[in-house]
């Protein structure tokens, strides 16, 4: 109801659009970046609340829209400055065709389709109710993979209603008994992956990002690494032994994306388990990042687990504070006041290097909290700084 809407209102400011009908979002992202396409726009149910709906706004490189853009386009319908157009300048209706093919076809050629259907790896997959199962099906076929498959058709209430933990309990005990190579939860929106190891383990966001580092070895020599200022040290030190630099960029989707155009980035991640294969496309994917996987997996003859159990340990905590919208700025000043005798960056937020560890203090752009990150050499140095800026938070808002 809601596109059909966007459609009329597109429409009667002169703007053709294409219907991608039901697509995962980095469809819509893969097809938004042809010559004669300008931006896209993307409705979905709100994963968090499905009594609301999110409205994505993309640019023509298909990449989510910068807060400037946002702000501009609210300026605007708040306004109503927008153009009114005669009949005869009313713009169209038509339908992008084959656009999963096509976008399909593109992610068989960044891999070596002979070595992966020589591997014939064997694959437990949970959909999500997500519009992914359109895709897999054909693309599994062309890899040669053995498929297990579980919540395999689109279903919007049957993605509101999904509990991703127990979820991820079944399917890790499917995997075990199968003996899949490895298992899989996409999100419902397509960008969001969740990854079981052949052992029956659910990785952490950050275990499969080092992972994804560790795949690619020598690969990342001279290459560069987007990745958040809340990452991990353990992930700088892995690209650096392997001659690659990391570039740190703020924690949003779309500047994630932005520094994900580069050519020299060879990977990109936020700290949501979203991960970006610039060789395919400068953008969140899921699907890119699991054919990755299987195409390294393949390519080195090991197991999932044998990487896991090779990679360090990594000690983070993570805490909320209520913080006032009217306080935010001056806690923030407080604190790079404080940290002066510090090592600190601004990327996004400040981040406070100590000499065991590090803490990054980031107010929630959305909500009124703050919230910090801490990172140690151990479980409880990363608690202690957390918990010292923590306490140095509730005194600023007290005060």
């Amino acid at each position: 109801m809601l596109k059909q809407a966007m459609h009329a209102g597109l429409n009667a400011v002169g703007i053709s659009v294409q219907d991608l009908e039901v697509v995962p979002l980095p469809v819509t992202r893969f097809i938004t970046r042809r010559p004669a396409i300008s931006g896209a726009v993307a409705l979905r149910l709100d994963g968090n609340d499905p009594n609301s709906i999110v409205i994505q706004f993309m640019d023509s490189d298909g990449a989510d829209m910068s807060e400037n853009g946002h702000r501009e386009i609210e300026r605007l319908f708040t306004r109503e400055d927008y153009r009114r157009v005669f009949p005869t300048e009313i713009g169209d209706i038509d339908y992008a065709p084959r656009a999963l093919e096509h976008y399909a076809t593109a992610i068989e050629s960044m891999v070596d389709l002979p070595a992966i259907r020589a591997a014939a790896p064997k694959v437990l997959t949970d959909y999500g109710h997500g519009a992914v199962s359109f895709i897999m099906p054909n693309l599994f076929a062309k890899l040669g993979a053995e498929v297990l498959a579980i919540n395999p058709f689109a279903s919007a209430s049957g993605a509101t209603r999904l509990d991703r933990d127990r979820n991820a309990s079944v399917v890790a005990d499917l995997v075990t008994s199968s003996g899949s190579a490895l298992g899989l939860m996409f999100s419902p929106g397509g960008q969001q992956l969740s990854v079981i190891d052949d052992a029956g383990r659910l990785l952490t966001h950050r275990q499969l990002l080092l992972a994804l580092i560790a795949m690619r070895g020598d690969s990342l020599e001279g290459s560069r690494v987007a990745l958040p200022v809340s990452v991990t040290q353990h992930a700088t030190a892995m690209v650096e032994s392997r001659n690659g630099s990391v570039v740190l960029t703020p924690t949003s989707g779309a500047e994630i994306m932005a520094a994900a155009s580069d050519p020299f980035v060879a990977l990109a991640a936020d700290p949501e388990g979203r991960f970006v294969v610039p060789g395919f496309m400068p953008a969140f994917d899921a699907t890119a990042t699991f054919v990755s996987i299987l195409h390294h997996l393949a390519a080195s003859g090991e197991t999932l687990s044998s990487i896991i159990d090779a990679l360090p340990e990594v000690q983070m905590v993570s805490r909320e504070v209520v913080t006032p919208w009217e306080q935010k700025g001056a806690v923030m000043r407080v604190l790079v006041e404080q940290a002066k005798t510090h090592e600190i960056g601004l990327v996004d937020g400040v981040r406070i290097h100590h000499p065991d560890g590090w803490a990054q203090v980031l107010p929630d752009p959305d909500d009124p909290i703050t919230r910090v990150t801490a990172e140690g050499s151990d479980k409880a140095s990363a608690e202690r700084l957390a918990d010292e800026y923590v306490r140095r938070i509730e005194q600023l808002v007290r005060s």
